[in-house]
């Protein structure tokens, strides 16, 4: 990982982009396990608010840390002694206003309340840190720190003015209104003890049997608004950049200048010359929210038993300089210090835990200069696009072809992309899950191919999607709608993007279609690879995902096949019935549409064209067998009043016909025998309104016998069909068995415009 972070840095040099310092006493607040809330003093230290910390926000955060839990002007704290909380507030899930208001109360009562914290100890030597901090620049910035190292010297002058002092704050914060999760760490914090839904917790816990320890400190991120200028705050680029600048000039103390006296000069691997050498950890990186904990992109750390046995841990593993390994970290946090969606993003891997799927860090950087160009996002579908935004794969891709075509270099400049994904595997520990760095021709050329691939389904192919509202998905999640909103619409299956694959992948379709169990998806290592064509290998992993789509779906797509076949395509009664019955997740009519989307994104990759398919003898197999369905069907609806069994004869021989395709057809051929003879010689007779029906069922009946007739006709020049299918044979022979039939035929004609219909054919899962 180091090589690619040092091919990062020189390029971000060689660009121009003058990347921030690193420095291992600054770090980040944890905000994955405490509840945090930001504190803004004035210069008096009095509390001026207090607010929930916001996404937006969350990647300026910053704190100074020396040891462990020491740090400023992020600290964690609580109010002693707890208080008695009243035994009907025990009892709630969820505390509003009033109750919040009520503990206020309890605690004025108190004759003294104190802070539980390090502010004043640890926090304490950050301040003097701060005060005794020059800088030759930004000079305001670093007046502004200092007021605030003297503000909050005035609100923690002790333990108990700092509890009275937060007791006030709070109480002039509930004049405002606050959210649900912010009331609760309000209540939390005054009583001392977490006991907002810890009932749930405690529930939870017991039910997984495993012990965990309550944590009732809250975290507080003080800010600072002097009035001299009211826009300021601690946590803006700007003020970061001189924190560092100033720790990078810091004096050092006594033992450290003879550390540096007495250590030599060595070498580095990666610069040209000898250089500093690093005696100490590796600097820090997280990507938050996808990676919370500061981490060192080296990850032979010391705690690790393995190489704590052959004593080649932290700087010992790897000869480094120690200005080169800030310079890498410096890079990469450069990189991903702008909001996801830029030049990295997280990417899910099809990986759980507990049910929860892991992410990794995606980064696609570019290495010449591009404004405004995300090329993450054609690696994943945003959550974060209005409706009207940009959502299918086609309109980033065109965008990003267009971007890439208006380019001019000059000669020997960089001109390709790096690719990295970045996985942590452990607390301590993260690798480069993947690599790479195609040229900006194979990017376009590979960005291209997989556009074209949506192409490659055949024509009249289109899948019944159910519209579900938006409100009603969290609950349909569950199971548990029944007023669901259930308009159907026939939608064309829409181009995946790659993460979809590996959610996709990580499902096994069983019990009827009805239900998934989780499986290990294919290495998303494997799916970059298809989608950027890398030479050599991407058509050998195209089969492999194929064989690996099929066998994880062949349930689905045959039960699908099944139900749509048996049902109206124009009310789709029973197909809506299936998909809201279903207790898979993802819902199956989406899942079939991304299913036949790869299935045809994967022919194209293997050179399997629909041209050429559509006229091979497994894709006519499909055909025939959706055709006898179809006749079966229509003869249940004339001779037997609509009364159609649970197995139409082709859906029951769908899995032979991949296995033996001659006795498959041979098969057939005696079961179809009465519908056919009934199909030739029946009469309409009658023409009453009650006759209606059946007398549609006879016109389809009749169309399909002209439609099989050819088909028989190719299949039998064939020759021997008694070789079992092949993968991609297999793939042809569901494409062929789930395309429609019948095109307009009394009002059963699926509309060419559902091919640019506006539903999405994808769907996301959090």
């Amino acid at each position: 990982m180091l090589t690619e972070l040092f091919q990062i840095a020189r390029n971000l040099a060689g660009q121009g982009i003058k990347t921030g310092l690193v420095h291992k006493d600054l770090g980040i607040p944890g905000l994955s396990t405490l509840p945090t809330l930001r504190v803004v003093l004035n210069e008096d230290g009095v509390i001026v608010r207090i607010l929930p910390i916001t996404k937006d926000e969350e990647p300026g955060l910053w704190t100074l840390q020396s040891g462990n839990f020491k740090f400023f002007p992020a600290v964690r704290l609580k109010l002693i002694p707890a208080l008695p909380v009243p035994a009907e507030l025990l009892e709630k899930k969820s505390v509003n206003l009033q109750d919040v208001i009520a503990l206020l109360d309890i605690s004025k009562q108190l004759s003294k309340r104190k802070i539980d914290s390090e502010m004043v100890d640890g926090a304490n030597k950050n301040r003097q840190r701060i005060r005794s901090w020059q800088s030759i620049e930004e000079g305001e910035i670093l007046a502004q720190l200092k007021k605030f190292s003297t503000s909050f010297d005035k609100f923690c002058e002790s333990t108990e003015s700092a509890a009275l002092n937060l007791l006030k704050g709070i109480e002039n914060s509930l004049q405002s209104p606050q959210d649900e999760k912010t009331l609760a760490t309000f209540a939390n914090l005054l009583a001392g003890q977490s006991f907002v839904g810890k009932k749930n917790k405690d529930e939870k816990i017991k039910a997984e049997k495993k012990p965990k320890k309550e944590e009732d400190r809250i975290q507080l991120c003080f800010d600072f608004k002097p009035s001299d200028d009211l826009t300021f705050t601690l946590y803006s680029p700007r003020v970061k950049q001189v924190v560092l600048e100033c720790l990078a000039i810091e004096n050092v103390d006594q033992k450290s200048n003879i550390k540096k006296a007495n250590s030599q000069n060595g070498a580095c691997a990666f610069a040209s010359q000898t250089a500093e050498p690093l005696t100490t950890p590796f600097p820090k990186w997280s990507a938050r929210p996808v990676i919370n904990k500061p981490l060192s992109p080296f990850s032979k750390f010391s705690d690790a038993a393995c190489n704590f046995r052959y004593q080649r841990a932290d700087s010992d593993a790897f000869p480094i300089g120690a200005e080169t390994a800030r310079m890498l970290v410096a890079a990469i946090t450069e990189i991903t210090s702008k909001p996801q969606g830029s030049n990295w993003r997280a990417l899910r891997n099809g990986k759980f835990d507990k049910q929860r799927e892991e992410q990794d860090v995606l980064i696609a950087y570019p290495t010449m200069s591009l404004e405004d160009l995300p090329l993450v996002n054609l690696f994943a579908k945003s959550d974060e696009l209005p409706d009207d935004g940009i959502k299918e794969f086609q309109d980033q891709a065109r965008q990003v072809i267009e971007a890439f075509s208006k380019i001019v270099l000059p000669d020997q400049v960089p001109d390709y992309i790096i690719i990295l994904l970045i996985r942590q595997i452990s607390s301590g520990q993260m690798q480069l899950a993947y690599s790479a760095n195609p040229s900006r021709t194979e990017f376009v050329s590979a960005v291209d191919a997989w556009s074209e691939s949506a192409n490659n389904l055949p024509p009249n192919l289109c899948v019944p999607l159910i519209l579900r509202a938006k409100t009603d998905q969290a609950v349909e999640k569950l199971g548990t709608a029944k007023q669901a909103n259930k308009t159907v619409r026939w939608v064309r299956p829409k181009l995946l993007f790659p993460e979809e694959i590996s959610r996709l992948l990580s499902r096994q379709w069983i019990r009827s279609g009805v239900e998934t169990s989780v499986v290990e998806a294919p290495a998303v290592g494997q799916i970059l690879d298809l989608f950027l064509r890398k030479p050599g290998v991407w058509q050998d992993i195209a089969a492999n995902l194929l064989e690996v789509t099929l066998t994880r779906t062949s349930v689905l797509l045959t039960h699908a096949g099944h139900v749509l076949h048996r049902d109206d395509p124009i009310t789709l009664v029973k197909w809506s019935e299936f998909s809201f019955k279903s207790k898979a997740w993802p819902w199956p009519d989406y899942a079939l549409s991304q299913t036949l989307s790869l299935i045809g994104s994967l022919l194209y990759a293997m050179n399997s064209n629909v041209k050429n398919y559509v006229e091979e003898s497994a894709y006519h197999i499909g055909r025939l067998l959706a055709m006898m369905d179809e006749l079966h069907k229509c003869y249940c609806i004339a001779v037997r009043d609509g009364d159609v069994p649970n197995s139409l004869i082709g859906n029951g021989l769908l899995g032979r016909a991949a296995d033996s395709p001659a006795q498959a057809l041979a098969e057939l051929a005696e079961r179809s025998r009465i519908y056919m003879g009934w199909a030739k010689s029946v009469d309409v007779t009658d023409f009453g309104e009650k006759a209606k029906k059946k007398n549609i069922a006879i016109y389809s009946a009749r169309k399909v016998l002209r439609l099989a007739a050819p088909l028989c006709e190719q299949l039998h020049a064939t020759g021997s069909l008694d070789a079992e299918m092949s993968t991609v044979q297999k793939a042809h022979l569901f494409l062929g068995y789930l395309a429609p039939i019948l095109g307009q035929e009394d009002g059963r004609e699926i509309p060419s415009e559902a091919a640019t219909d506006t539903a999405d054919a994808t769907t996301t899962t959090n």
